[in-house]
């Protein structure tokens, strides 16, 4: 039985586009047939971490639930002992983490979401694949993002081992296990992981040109809904044919699999100074959302003696026609800025409203009044952190976005 999120999975129009894809082919569209060969089917468990006193508890007992268990009603009725527990890396906070084993099948989306359907966004789902049905991959992957789960692949299960039904998976996330991957809302590979794309075909080999150009168009399409770049699926098709091709982490980096560097100052926009449809001069920047391609833009105004602040957000595509969107915005939102350290809290001084007729529908603005003292430290900041003080962090956002400075000193005193 499908959880509500996979069914709201099922009617997006990209979800829409992959079902379509099935039809394309007679045969699954898979991984290496090498790699094939009696592999059991991806299984879903949780993992436990290591307590602060012991790396290794006496016993745990994580609830699970594989191919076999799928018809066997509640997933979380199905459990396995086990003597370990992961040494989990610091950086993944306190999330619930789900290992996720084995290869992917048509059906694993939906032992995902029987498995997952009580646990909270933020979730964290920790592979070890060799991939499996390209369908299935793609699939999975748009099941993590409507649930707003997170992805990650370590290098090893340290102190969990044992949990590893093979250790040829270890380490590794490679064929429809990559584009499962890029579901995650934030997306982290550890130092040592391997992370590997490669040509997709059918077990049969039977896949025409025009059968291939569509395959490739979907799967485009499925990078762009999931913010990473289209270099991604060239390097898979430019990869020689039975090869892998591990992505290595500054590729990983400049191609968003990766989200965990999308801080670094050296891809911060540039303030630019433009003139508004009334001729009103404007300082912004805007920056696409790590989880999404939604856009946040970030303005400076003079009006009077006054300056002001005026955020925009326009949602990513998948969010624009959702009848959902426009609720995160029926109330007045604060605004805090963090300077080199040092924060402003600034209120509200306008409603939300539609960011005028040049937007799309769904993009939304408000103003804020810019206290004297903020401008000052504006123009001289190495750096800017946003962070709109939402009641609930609106589908797509980040709940806070990085802004370089450069550029904006010499826009503020040309307002």
């Amino acid at each position: 039985m499908r959880s509500a999120n996979a069914d709201r999975v099922g009617r997006s129009p990209l979800w829409g586009c992959v079902v379509w894809v099935c039809m394309v082919w007679a045969s699954p569209v898979c991984l290496p047939s090498a790699w094939a060969a009696d592999v059991p089917g991806m299984s879903f468990s949780k993992l436990v971490r290591c307590s602060d006193a012991a790396s290794t508890p006496s016993s745990v007992t994580p609830s699970s639930v594989t191919p076999t268990d799928a018809n066997q009603g509640d997933a979380n009725s199905t459990s396995f002992s086990s003597s370990s527990c992961w040494r989990a890396p610091a950086e993944l906070g306190q999330a619930e983490l789900i290992l996720a084993q084995g290869q992917i099948e048509r059906q694993s989306s939906d032992l995902l979401a029987q498995f997952a359907s009580e646990l909270p966004r933020g979730t964290t789902v920790v592979f070890q694949s060799l991939g499996g049905d390209l369908l299935g991959g793609l699939r999975l992957g748009q099941l993590i993002r409507a649930r707003g789960f997170n992805t990650y692949l370590p290098a090893r299960l340290e102190g969990s081992e044992s949990t590893l039904k093979d250790t040829k998976w270890q380490g590794k996330c490679i064929s429809s296990c990559a584009y499962s991957f890029l579901g995650g809302l934030e997306r982290k590979v550890q130092s040592g992981g391997q992370y590997g794309v490669h040509q997709f075909r059918g077990l049969d080999n039977g896949l025409d040109p025009v059968q291939t150009q569509k395959i490739s168009a979907i799967l485009g399409k499925y990078m762009d809904a999931m913010g990473v770049s289209r270099l991604l699926l060239d390097q898979a098709l430019m990869t020689d044919p039975g090869k892998v091709m591990f992505v290595p982490e500054h590729l990983r980096q400049a191609w968003k699999v990766d989200t965990a560097s999308d801080t670094s100052e050296a891809v911060l926009p540039r303030w630019r100074l433009e003139a508004s449809t009334g001729g009103q001069r404007l300082a912004y920047v805007s920056r696409r959302q790590a989880k999404s391609n939604a856009i946040v833009t970030l303005a400076f105004v003079s009006i009077g003696t006054q300056m002001k602040a005026l955020l925009i957000v326009k949602p990513d595509a998948r969010q624009e026609g959702a009848s959902n969107w426009l609720d995160f915005f029926r109330q007045r939102t604060d605004l805090q800025l963090t300077l080199d350290g040092r924060s402003f809290t600034l209120g509200p001084s306008s409603d939300w409203a539609q960011a005028g007729k040049v937007n799309t529908q769904g993009t939304q603005q408000i103003w804020f009044t810019a206290p004297d003292d903020l401008v000052r430290e504006l123009r001289s900041a190495k750096q800017l952190v946003l962070r709109p003080q939402w009641v609930q962090v609106p589908l797509g956002l980040d709940p806070q976005t990085l802004f370089g400075t450069e550029g904006l000193r010499e826009a503020l005193l040309a307002l």
